[in-house]
């Protein structure tokens, strides 16, 4: 509850000291200004959480999210991340958490894990497809998520390649004979999700 209660005050100060310097009404320039919370992530001791927070360039229209600490039972929050970063997710000792984001050079979300005590993310994974659903095993040392994938092919190499093929080519036609056939912002194509 605690938790929810310093989220509420965390975006009311946003709110507050975006337009407190000025006596114009909230409109649309603003509220781009505005960051945004994401779903925070308690630690398993309930000591700390993680909580995404994007913000937005308005000329460029492109959003970064990175993820900040805050103390459980109040404090300063500090920026654990200042990359982009997906939603986090801790290992069940605490240890570290563990995001999906498209940093650098990948083309789409590849699993990091950053300690949680501060420290360099480091990327596990090179994967043709979006990582997404992140899950810790008991034990702290494995990982599991989702990805989508066609399941007739046998490797990595064989997804990456008909990846690429899908996006270079001048066809974009697909034939549907079951729903569904978009997920809010995106088409679903014929890949199957898979947990990994």
């Amino acid at each position: 509850m605690r938790l929810l209660q310093w989220a509420i005050i965390g975006m009311s100060l946003m709110i507050s000291t975006s337009t407190v310097a000025s006596t114009k009404p909230l409109d649309a320039e603003t509220m781009w200004k505005i960051q945004r919370l994401g779903s925070p992530a308690l630690s398993p001791d309930g000591s700390r959480a993680v909580v995404p927070v994007t913000g937005y360039d308005i000329e460029s229209g492109e959003g970064a999210t990175r993820l900040w600490m805050i103390p459980a039972e109040g404090g300063d929050p500090s920026q654990l991340t200042s990359d982009q970063s997906g939603t986090p997710s801790w290992s069940p000792d605490g240890r570290y958490i563990a995001f999906a984001a498209k940093r650098g050079s990948d083309e789409v979300d590849q699993l990091y894990v950053i300690p949680a005590n501060g420290g360099e993310a480091r990327r596990l994974t090179d994967l043709p497809a979006d990582v997404t659903a992140i899950r810790w095993f008991p034990d702290s040392t494995r990982l599991a998520f989702v990805t989508r994938v066609w399941p007739e092919l046998e490797s990595w190499e064989a997804q990456a390649e008909k990846s690429k093929s899908r996006a270079e080519s001048k066809m974009s036609a697909m034939v549907w004979d079951r729903p569904p056939i978009r997920w809010w912002s995106h088409w679903i194509d014929d890949r199957e999700a898979h947990i990994f």
